[in-house]
C-alpha cells in the first residue's frame, strides 16, 4: 500500500540529490530489501534507521517494513553513545546508517548496514512485501524526552495503512 498504485515515472521524492521517481524509489527499496533477506534474519525485530532525510532514508525505512521487521527511526543529532545505547535498548536486529553514521557506529552496532541513495545494479523494481498481521509493530518513534526519559511508541502496521490509504494522495 505504500509503493502501489503510483506510475513509475511519477515523483516520489525531492531531496538534496534531486528529484527521484517511484520507479528509483522501487528499486532503492528492492536493494535494502535484498540487503537485510540476503542476511537471512527471520526475525520480525527492530531494525534501527540512522540518516540523512532522504530517499535512501526513505527507501531503508519501506525495506524496513517490507521485510516484516519493525523501523526504529533514530535521530542524526543524538551523539554516537546515544545511539548505540538506544539501539542496544531496543534490541536492534540490524542498523541501517548513511555515510557519516556508518563511519562513526559500524563498530559500536549490531549489524550495521549502509544506507544507499542510489540503485546498486540492475535489479528489478518490485518490491514484494512480506505478508504480516495487521496488529504488529511497524514503527517504534522515540519522544523527544523533554520531560523526562524517551520512550518508544509502538506503531502498528494496521494504523500505518489506515493512515496512507486516507490521505488524498492515495
Amino acid at each position: 500500500y505504500l509503493l502501489e498504485n503510483v506510475s513509475d515515472d511519477s515523483t516520489a521524492v525531492v531531496d538534496a540529490s534531486g528529484t527521484h521517481t517511484y520507479a528509483d524509489l522501487r528499486r532503492l527499496v528492492a536493494d535494502h530489501l535484498e540487503a537485510l533477506r540476503e542476511r537471512d534474519w527471520r526475525s520480525r525485530g527492530p531494525v534501527a534507521l540512522v540518516a540523512p532525510n532522504g530517499v535512501g532514508w526513505l527507501a531503508a525505512y519501506l525495506a524496513i517494513l517490507a521485510s516484516g521487521m519493525v523501523a526504529v527511526p533514530l535521530p542524526t543529532t543524538l551523539s554516537p553513545d546515544e545511539i548505540a545505547a538506544r539501539a542496544q535498548w531496543i534490541g536492534a536486529e540490524a542498523c541501517f546508517l548513511g555515510p557519516r553514521e556508518f563511519k562513526q557506529l559500524r563498530d559500536r552496532v549490531r549489524r550495521a548496514l549502509p544506507v544507499a541513495s542510489a540503485p546498486i545494479g540492475n535489479r528489478q523494481s518490485g518490491v514484494q512485501f512480506t505478508g504480516v498481521d495487521a496488529d504488529s509493530d511497524a514503527v517504534y518513534a522515540f519522544t523527544s524526552g523533554t520531560t523526562g526519559t524517551p520512550s518508544a511508541v509502538r506503531h502498528p502496521r494496521g494504523n500505518l495503512q489506515a493512515n496512507t490509504e486516507s490521505s488524498p494522495a492515495s
